[in-house]
């Protein structure tokens, strides 16, 4: 590196240190590639894939957040025509006479649209951008509305889907659309598991723990299952076993940052051939403690 003079102590410390840190990353590789039995160049090679591979993951990974930000705008632009369906849908069935064949043709135009509207408003609320605000919310409403617009979507309308609830929901302190984005991406996961099973079913069940300082939230499938070798390597960010364009490695990461927000954490079990079970495990908070929070 270089100073530009007049310098001070502190920039010829931090650049020091930043040469240490080079210095110590050169001798590690090198060591590494004679341990391997590796040539420097072959190293340096590998180096420059693997390198190659995280800007393509990180490129992906930028399209997405310009999808994200472009999904409301879309939502909108679909809203206009959408409207005039409606409107030409609402003539028909006042000029259309009960019970007959126009009649129903209209009602069912007009009750498609109301879906196609319904999925528009999800998508704005989906991509519009959060604030990340924490609050007192109930998990129970937050995995339904995940559960709602996945199945709007049509993600999960081939799979059975049975929900086991408690009767208790405490209260969990986090952000509403971070905790909707955990299960939107472990419910996703689990119907491209599914898609390969003749028995597609999805299993949602929340339990608090008996000595009600937690909350478990499991999502199970039947679907194919991960092997034993990948278990330990699905958090790890890019690690990905999905084929094209169904998974870029990051989902997993991701939930896993955010349960470790919120000092909670995830677990898996999972057998090839009989499905997959994860399970996120948050702390939950007593009326005092909420109370606490909103002073």
């Amino acid at each position: 590196d270089y100073l530009t003079k007049p310098f001070d102590i502190n920039q010829v410390e931090t650049l020091a240190k930043k040469g240490i840190e080079k210095y110590k990353s050169n001798i590690l590789t090198h060591q590494l590639a004679q341990t391997l039995d590796i040539s420097d160049i072959k190293m340096n090679e590998l180096t420059n894939k693997r390198t190659e591979q995280l800007e393509d993951q990180f490129l992906y990974a930028e399209k997405l957040t310009v999808l994200g930000q472009l999904a409301p705008k879309i939502a909108h632009e679909i809203n206009n025509p959408l409207q005039i369906i409606y409107g030409r849908a609402q003539q028909g069935l006042m000029k259309s006479a009960q019970g007959d064949i126009l009649n129903a043709y209209f009602e069912n135009i007009f009750s498609e649209a109301e879906k196609i509207d319904h999925i528009a408003q999800q998508l704005m609320n989906y991509g519009r951008p959060s604030e990340h605000k924490k609050e007192m919310i109930n998990v129970r409403e937050v995995l339904e509305d995940s559960l709602c617009l996945l199945r709007d979507f049509g993600e999960i309308k081939r799979c059975k889907i049975y929900t086991f609830y408690g009767d208790e929901f405490p209260l969990v302190n986090a952000d509403r659309f971070q905790l909707q984005q955990v299960f939107i991406n472990l419910i996703i996961n689990s119907s491209h598991a599914l898609e390969e099973v003749e028995e597609k079913k999805l299993i949602l069940k929340i339990d608090g723990s008996s000595d009600k300082k937690s909350v478990e939230i499991t999502i199970s499938d039947t679907g194919c299952g991960i092997p034993e070798e990948n278990l330990d390597k699905i958090f790890v960010p890019f690690f990905t076993t999905k084929e094209g364009e169904k998974g870029n490695g990051l989902g997993l990461s991701v939930i896993k940052a955010i349960v470790d927000k919120y000092q909670g954490y995830i677990g898996v079990k999972s057998k090839v051939g009989e499905g997959t079970s994860f399970t996120v495990n948050l702390p939950v908070h007593s009326q005092d403690e909420v109370l606490r929070l909103h002073c």
